[in-house]
């Protein structure tokens, strides 16, 4: 955030486990930001070292025996992502397929869409999305194969 023309970063990283237990890294800065951010790119990176394995093989293991997975508003399953999505009138199904899904983060979304249509894409915040940073580096890996 930017207050009287002083940016501020707030940052918030936490992991919860299936027995609802709850580890918080929080914190504000508005001074020595680059190396705040270079803290929090450190406790990211570990986190993609140390958990993102074993998240993704959980999850594999679910949809890969015919389960799926709720992360945001998307459901996950061995044949790509589901979501819905609502127009005017209408609300539509999409699936996108592994092969074609394509994320980005914009404001601190992140964006899942199909990379052959971009009507099909659907936004949630990463702040406040248990596994979307998961879903994100998924996507990445299924996308490859």
């Amino acid at each position: 955030t930017t207050v009287q023309y002083m940016k501020s970063y707030d940052f918030t990283f936490v992991i919860d486990s299936e027995d609802g237990q709850r580890i918080s890294f929080n914190w504000k800065a508005a001074q020595s930001l680059d190396e705040n951010e270079k803290h929090f790119g450190d406790l990211v990176n570990a986190a993609h070292a140390y958990l993102f394995e074993s998240i993704i093989e959980k999850i594999e293991r679910r949809i890969s025996s015919g389960g799926s997975v709720q992360i945001g508003a998307c459901k996950v399953t061995s044949r790509g992502v589901e979501f819905k999505t609502k127009g005017w009138i209408f609300t539509d199904d999409h699936l996108i397929p592994w092969s074609r899904i394509k994320t980005f983060s914009e404001n601190g979304d992140l964006i899942i869409q199909d990379s052959q249509s971009s009507k099909a894409r659907i936004a949630f915040p990463l702040r406040e999305t248990d596994n979307a940073p998961v879903l994100r580096v998924m996507a990445y890996m299924k996308s490859k194969r």
